[in-house]
C-alpha cells in the first residue's frame, strides 16, 4: 500500500448540523469530480468512528508549497508575473464553475481565500477550493 501525505478536511466536533452534514458532502463529492492541473485532487471522502461520534471527512492532494503571496512577495514577482499567476488561478476556477452542481461551491462561505492558493514546486498554482 502506496503511503502520501495529504491534507485532512474535517467538521469540528459538535457543529455537524444536518444542514453542514449535506454542505459537506456535496462539497467533497463536487470536488472529486474535477480533474485540473489547477486543482487539489480529493484522494477519499467518509467517515470515521471517533469517541465523539462518526466524524466526516475528506482526503486531498496535500500541495507542498508556499500561498500565493509568500511567493510572489519571495520570488519579488513583477506586476506581469503576478497577473501570469491569477490568471492561472481564474483557469482553474472556470474549470471548477463549468462543471454541474459545482456553481457557486467558489462563492462565499470562504471558500476563495487567497490563503487557500498554493504555489508549487514546479512552479503552478494550485488552488484547494
Amino acid at each position: 500500500m502506496a503511503r502520501r501525505t495529504v491534507a485532512l478536511k474535517v467538521i469540528k466536533p459538535g457543529l455537524a448540523s444536518p444542514e453542514l452534514l449535506r454542505r459537506f458532502e456535496q462539497e467533497s463529492q463536487a470536488l472529486a469530480r474535477l480533474q485540473h492541473p489547477g486543482i487539489a485532487q480529493i484522494y477519499e471522502a467518509g467517515t470515521a468512528d471517533t469517541v465523539s461520534g462518526p466524524q466526516p471527512y475528506f482526503a486531498m492532494e496535500f500541495i507542498h508549497g508556499e500561498s500565493l503571496l509568500e511567493y510572489a512577495t519571495a520570488h519579488r514577482l513583477n506586476t506581469r508575473q503576478r497577473l501570469a499567476l491569477m490568471a492561472k488561478v481564474c483557469d482553474a476556477v472556470q474549470h471548477a464553475h463549468q462543471r454541474p452542481r459545482f456553481e457557486g461551491q467558489t462563492a462565499g462561505k470562504g471558500r476563495s481565500q487567497p490563503r487557500k492558493l498554493r504555489v508549487s514546486e514546479r512552479p503552478s498554482v494550485r488552488s484547494i477550493l
